[in-house]
């Protein structure tokens, strides 16, 4: 069952059933066909073609991660559409097509793919088209618009996405300049030879499962990504008042302010930002000062002599459970899985506001493996949130990383997982609700003996983010999904600052403002 070798090797985060579940509703949430708004009418999601490269590239992103750390390098995009597709995969998965349960259609290793039947059977797609269509949707993201019906379209990261896709918000309507590069790229592999069943590539439940679904993805990513790469890069002249320290030069990847905790090297019952100051804030007490000090990895103890030990280790496990698959005849048929998973941890992270007025802002945290940190699509996101700083104040802000921007709600933990992996009680919001990325999948594996990761950590203006009050009670991630119904409610591009090349490159960028910091990490596999 799965890929053939190496890409083996990651069948158990591709197969998993949550990171299959998030894309699937994702997909349900933000449909290429529109869905419809409280009034009736039928439209796109907000920003929707924007998050959908964002959302994508940021998958890519994280399995880039995965493959790095089990030796496989980072993925090659399948921009060549008659080369031989080296990796065959096989999913012995059933789907229910309406009538009847079937079986995926297999891949063999180093088959090619061809030109789609005409209706009815298919819709006709040529190899030649598709080819066609890729040029001209990359020869617009050069020139910095498209071309439709003699009109100059200007490019931007919302129509770029949607073009791409496409959906109904294509800048091309009949879609006879730039096609459906995206959704006839799905088609044309799960039909590779065109007999029936289809692949997995059919389904937006089980796309993810496939390694071509990534190198597909890698490529239509790359329309958007050359495209943000002819953007003017971003200057940080609007950078809030504030200071997150650097150590010595400012590029050693060392910041005495970012500070990791797991779960089990806390106190039992504790609140974060009381905890916070104690152990790691500014106090007019010297012998209670501890903002100079250094916390990557140390025991701090309390004035009531419990305590608080640091890390610069994160630690993943493969956990193993049962889930619930379907046999030919419909039946449940139990089978056990290996899956991801980590320890709970927690952000601490001090900032001082340099402004005399209080002001909010918004803390951005980003990942990316050690070697990969001057490319800015290696980066992922982790999180991001507002916090008020009062005036003229050093604060420690407390983050609980299962409160994570990105992740589906509420977290759904080792212990929270079932056969079934039921879907979220919130019956009216479901499909929404349950988008969100894995919680179990926040950090990639690592290896055994620990693999190296800069974290990053950025201070925005507060006013770039619009939450509204109850969004405590939201499901969801705001970051990969959204807000139902609701606008997108970071202003900034997404994936900002990454969403455009740096002037000097990363590490000289963050070297030279006071809101960014980073440090390197270590995440190890315990049982790898």
């Amino acid at each position: 069952m799965g890929a053939t070798p190496p890409e083996d090797r990651l069948e158990f985060w591709r197969e998993d059933p949550l990171l299959n579940d998030h894309h699937h509703h994702w997909h349900l949430v933000y449909p290429a066909s529109g869905r419809p708004s409280p009034s009736g009418v039928v439209g796109l999601g907000d920003r929707h073609g924007e998050l959908f490269a964002y959302m994508h590239q940021q998958m890519i992103a994280r399995y880039d991660a995965e493959r790095l750390s089990v030796g496989l390098p980072r993925v090659e995009p399948f921009d060549a559409y008659r080369a031989e597709i080296a990796d065959g995969y096989d999913p012995e998965v059933w789907l229910w097509n309406g009538q009847e349960w079937f079986l995926f259609r297999a891949r063999p290793a180093g088959v090619t793919i061809g030109d789609l039947p005409p209706p009815p059977r298919q819709p006709g797609w040529t190899i030649t088209e598709q080819e066609t269509y890729r040029d001209r949707m990359f020869d617009a993201g050069a020139r910095g618009n498209f071309i439709v019906d003699e009109q100059q379209v200007t490019v931007k990261a919302d129509n770029l996405g949607n073009t791409a896709e496409a959906s109904r918000g294509s800048v091309d309507e009949h879609r006879d300049t730039y096609g459906d590069l995206h959704n006839m790229g799905h088609v044309h592999f799960a039909y590779y030879d065109n007999q029936p069943p289809p692949g997995v590539m059919s389904s937006i439940a089980t796309a993810v499962r496939d390694p071509i679904f990534w190198r597909w993805h890698k490529h239509v990513d790359s329309v958007f990504r050359d495209w943000q790469e002819t953007q003017p890069p971003y200057d940080f002249s609007d950078a809030p008042s504030v200071r997150i320290r650097k150590s010595g030069d400012g590029v050693t990847a060392a910041s005495p302010d970012i500070i990791l905790c797991l779960r089990d090297d806390l106190p039992d019952e504790f609140d974060g930002k009381e905890l916070g100051s104690e152990a790691f804030g500014y106090s007019d007490d010297p012998e209670r000062n501890n903002w100079d000090e250094d916390f990557a990895s140390s025991t701090v103890t309390l004035p009531g002599g419990e305590t608080v030990t640091t890390t610069g280790e994160l630690r993943t496990e493969m956990l193993r459970r049962t889930i619930n698959l379907v046999d030919s005849d419909g039946e449940p048929l139990p089978e056990g899985i290996d899956y991801l998973s980590h320890n709970d941890f927690f952000y601490f992270i001090r900032v001082e506001n340099l402004s005399d007025e209080s002001q909010s802002v918004t803390a951005r945290v980003f990942l990316a493996p050690e070697t990969e940190v001057e490319d800015r699509t290696s980066w992922i996101e982790m999180d991001k949130f507002l916090y008020r700083l009062d005036g003229s104040k050093r604060a420690v802000i407390f983050r609980r990383a299962d409160l994570s921007s990105v992740i589906r709600k509420p977290a759904l933990k080792p212990e929270d997982l079932t056969p079934g992996d039921e879907p979220s009680p919130k019956t009216d919001q479901q499909a929404w609700c349950d988008c969100g990325w894995p919680y179990t999948l926040l950090l990639p594996r690592g290896t055994s003996e620990g693999m190296e990761f800069r974290l990053f950590v950025m201070f925005s203006r507060g006013d770039d983010m619009a939450l509204p009050p109850e969004h405590a009670e939201h499901c969801t991630s705001i970051s990969y999904c959204g807000l139902q119904d609701e606008e997108y409610p970071d202003m900034r591009d997404m994936g900002y600052p990454f969403s455009r090349p740096f002037q000097d490159g990363v590490s000289s960028t963050v070297a030279n403002h006071d809101n960014m910091a980073w440090r390197t990490i270590s995440i190890r596999c315990r049982n790898r």
